[in-house]
């Protein structure tokens, strides 16, 4: 665990909006900002393997907290050592915002609402073993526009029935093989989130046709290699609309 290396390069982060006939979405650092792709301050090398200490639904994007460990062997067993506190890479312009990561995804229609709005996360390595099936998308969202805790919603892999997330507590001296006595849980990823549906445009900042977010990434440390370490990947997110339940294509 966290002995081969200690990042991935993620070679690009992308987070896109995407329009058709039936929705007119924006994209940006403020409500209603009608941009279609965002910029990033920052360094995408910064994506770092840890594990998150607490990561279920309501979990606020301020308090999941996150640990790195390296690993010994007792008896022929890996066992955890001390913990360190760890952050995420955060999407963020690096301007004085409160969160400063909080972006928004807004309806740019006078007229009409758009309903089901989703985000699809595609990641994409760059070798055969390039770690990038162990990169997580932590999506944080206000319950209100402009108000509120941002709360988790889910976490998004590249391939959702293979991909678990590894979260808990590292407890030193504890089990770090993956098996029963593992300390850490797991949970489920999913490669595309329902976010909700937007109201027509009124011209207000922070209403209903407004969506607030936050996006964390990290990557999973627990079966981190030497085949998957120091590799590149692509992250891209996009947002758009599409019948609830289903995953957005074409």
């Amino acid at each position: 665990w966290f002995t081969s290396n200690n990042n991935v390069t993620a070679s690009s982060l992308t987070m896109t909006a995407a329009s058709n006939n039936a929705a007119a979405l924006g994209i940006g650092w403020v409500g209603g900002a009608a941009g279609s792709q965002l910029t990033f301050e920052g360094s995408a090398s910064d994506v770092q393997p840890m594990a998150p200490a607490a990561l279920t639904a309501g979990t606020t994007e301020s308090t999941v907290g996150f640990e790195t460990a390296t690993v010994k062997s007792v008896g022929g067993h890996l066992v955890f050592n001390t913990p360190t506190p760890a952050n995420p890479f955060i999407f963020n312009n690096g301007a004085s915002q409160n969160p400063v990561s909080a972006f928004y995804v807004s309806n740019l229609s006078t007229a009409n609402p758009v309903t089901n709005i989703q985000v699809q996360a595609t990641i994409t390595g760059t070798t055969q073993h390039d770690g990038a099936n162990l990169i997580r998308i932590g999506i944080f969202k206000r319950a209100t526009a402009g108000t509120g805790a941002y709360k988790l919603v889910g976490v998004l892999s590249s391939a959702p029935g293979a991909n678990t997330v590894a979260y808990g507590d590292v407890a030193v001296g504890a089990n770090a093989e993956k098996g029963a006595e593992q300390s850490l849980s797991y949970g489920a990823s999913v490669d595309y989130i329902d976010l909700g549906t937007l109201a027509e445009n009124d011209g207000q900042a922070n209403g209903a046709d407004q969506i607030d977010l936050v996006a964390v990434v990290w990557m999973d440390g627990f079966e981190l290699n030497d085949d998957e370490a120091g590799n590149g990947a692509t992250i891209s997110l996009t947002f758009y609309a599409a019948p609830s339940g289903s995953k957005y294509s074409g």
